[in-house]
């Protein structure tokens, strides 16, 4: 598979951001901890955050910001309000959210599938964007999708509970566009090829996938801290069948099928809190999902694999994104993007 991936055409080959060098300035233990590892709640750190990215008098607000306030009761489900973040980051980092090459296609009207459209938001979009298209979207579970009133005509949207690996409900042929977005948490690297299959099956031939996905941790660990921590976090989820670095991967999915064609691979990388409000925008966002996933990832914290409490796990992640800023950590993002070959 190796030599496969050298025949891939790469664009943007994930060089650190701005060009800086991918060891970046470090620290050592010894230096003193962040002072935010202590004295302010989760609540007043977004908000600092926020205040301090608040646009200079005469810009305005930038929309963007709202998905990063804290939750207020009765609003957005934490769950989705970080399903919303990740979608808008990932748009800011491509520039966009479909295939420039598929703009004529969609103005005019086709066929588009959203894998795991999660809060609906890329769906809604570019419902608004090419009313003329007919969507339809798919995820394991109904809970975190729109309102109809958030589509512009409820009648272009179909939503149906199903997953990629039990069989899309489909006919063969049916899409002219398959779109998926960070589904590596819930997809097994076995289940990766099965996935793919599904996917060309329902395309027509000529059809488009595009798939992104984000490997949420550190390229270049500033830190011993920040190494061990993702180390023993991936060891042990691969132990399970799942690689959260498989991100870099997907295109050898897409290519080992055998039923794509013109296979490209852009991969973007996301800084740690440095290089711009983009990358203080990434930083909250990782820092918020890091958070929310105490239970899952928190037991890599320690040698003992114990769950940390949340007083514990929220210093520490404090200390390990403090590291990754200073230490001009980053993230990659991939997006791979192919077309169904016309024998199938």
């Amino acid at each position: 598979m190796g030599s496969q991936v050298s025949k891939l055409t790469q664009r943007g080959r994930g060089a650190p951001p701005n060009g800086s060098n991918s060891s970046g300035s470090r620290r050592s233990q010894s230096s003193p901890q962040p002072s935010n590892a202590t004295g302010y709640s989760r609540e007043e750190r977004m908000e600092r955050h926020i205040n301090n990215m608040a646009p200079s008098s005469g810009t305005g607000y930038d929309p963007l910001l709202r998905y990063f306030e804290p939750v207020k009761t009765g609003e957005v489900t934490e769950g989705s309000r970080l399903t919303m973040q990740q979608y808008y980051l990932l748009k800011q980092t491509y520039k966009g959210n479909f295939l420039g090459i598929l703009a004529e296609d969609l103005a005019s009207g086709c066929r588009v599938l959203d894998a795991g459209t999660a809060t609906g938001l890329w769906l809604a979009e570019m419902e608004r964007d090419f009313p003329a298209s007919k969507y339809y979207a798919v995820d394991l579970t109904v809970s975190l999708w729109p309102d109809t009133e958030m589509m512009n005509s409820s009648n272009k949207v179909s939503m149906v509970e199903s997953h990629s690996l039990g069989g899309l409900p489909f006919d063969d042929r049916f899409f002219d566009y398959v779109h998926e977005q960070t589904q590596l948490y819930v997809t097994s690297q076995d289940h990766w090829p099965l996935v793919i299959s599904e996917f060309a099956r329902v395309l027509r031939p000529g059809g488009y996938l595009d798939i992104s996905e984000l490997d949420p941790f550190p390229i270049n660990p500033p830190t011993p801290l920040v190494a061990n921590y993702v180390d023993r976090l991936l060891t042990q989820m691969r132990s399970t069948g799942f690689d959260l670095r498989g991100a870099s991967r997907v295109a050898e999915f897409v290519e080992a099928s055998g039923k794509f064609t013109d296979i490209q691979v852009v991969r973007r990388s996301a800084p740690y809190g440095w290089d711009g409000k983009l990358g203080e925008l990434w930083a909250i966002h990782l820092l918020e999902a890091y958070i929310s996933l105490r239970t899952a990832f928190g037991f890599a914290m320690n040698v003992n694999s114990a769950v940390p409490s949340e007083y514990e796990w929220a210093r520490f992640m404090d200390v390990y994104m403090e590291d990754c800023r200073i230490g001009q950590a980053y993230c990659n993002t991939y997006r791979v993007t192919a077309r169904k070959k016309k024998i199938y």
